[in-house]
């Protein structure tokens, strides 16, 4: 068995790369999800602009269809004007006016709704206009962002593939049980597996250290773990 002065030294060597390895792997995943951040703007943008474009075209579908059927009812009109070179008394003629009149009335209504109808759509077009503009500028923005990080994630993995060689170096070093419950610490912890007493308190969580356990982290005869945090313990 290692001596525990020795052993804290090697996982104080441990705990530097340990350190490191999550740093860089919280860098990685704060780099991936920053991208995907910006992928679910553009993506709202990109279904925003889709949702405007179908409005803008269900309504030029409604104007042209309402102006068709307008064109509809004036050849109608013109019909039935035809139809009063051929009437021989008032109540047919009275009958035939009705008829035009009814068309008229109706045509004044869908005029309307079609003088309505385009200027939705030109507002809508508008919209649309600048919702195009923001989409291709966050697009710009999303691959520029994305050079930049998968320039920084490639620098990143490199980094963490030089750490995880310098510790592969030293885990031959530690007991295999030892180095388990040091991972295990880390994985829960931050990446911090041991902490440092100081005026009697551990500095990773705060909590008052017994003068009891001070003591027999200054002896070091045995690796002592902190009650509250169960980190490592030591004293420089």
């Amino acid at each position: 068995m290692k001596d525990p002065k020795e052993l804290m030294r090697t996982l104080k060597d441990l705990q530097n790369i340990t350190r490191e390895i999550f740093n860089i792997r919280l860098s990685i995943n704060g780099s991936s999800k920053k991208i995907n951040h910006l992928k679910s703007i553009l993506d709202k943008d990109i279904a925003e602009f889709k949702a405007l474009t179908k409005s803008r075209d269900d309504m030029q579908n409604q104007s042209k269809n309402k102006k068709e059927y307008i064109e509809t009812l004036k050849k109608e009109i013109k019909t039935l004007r035809d139809k009063e070179k051929q009437i021989q008394t008032m109540r047919e003629f009275e009958a035939l006016d009705n008829e035009q009149n009814i068309r008229k009335e109706e045509i004044s209504i869908l005029e309307n709704e079609v003088k309505e109808l385009d200027l939705e759509v030109i507002n809508q077009d508008k919209k649309i206009e600048k919702l195009d503009a923001k989409v291709k500028e966050n697009e710009a923005k999303i691959q520029s962002e994305k050079d930049r990080v998968d320039k920084k994630l490639n620098e990143l993995t490199k980094e963490l593939e030089d750490k995880v060689e310098e510790r592969k170096v030293i885990e031959p070093t530690i007991p295999k049980a030892l180095l388990a419950e040091f991972d295990r610490i880390a994985e829960n912890k931050n990446g911090v597996a041991i902490s440092k007493i100081s005026n009697n308190f551990c500095e990773e969580c705060n909590m008052s250290i017994s003068p009891h356990v001070a003591n027999q982290v200054r002896r070091m005869n045995e690796l002592i773990h902190c009650s509250n945090c169960g980190r490592f313990l030591y004293i420089d």
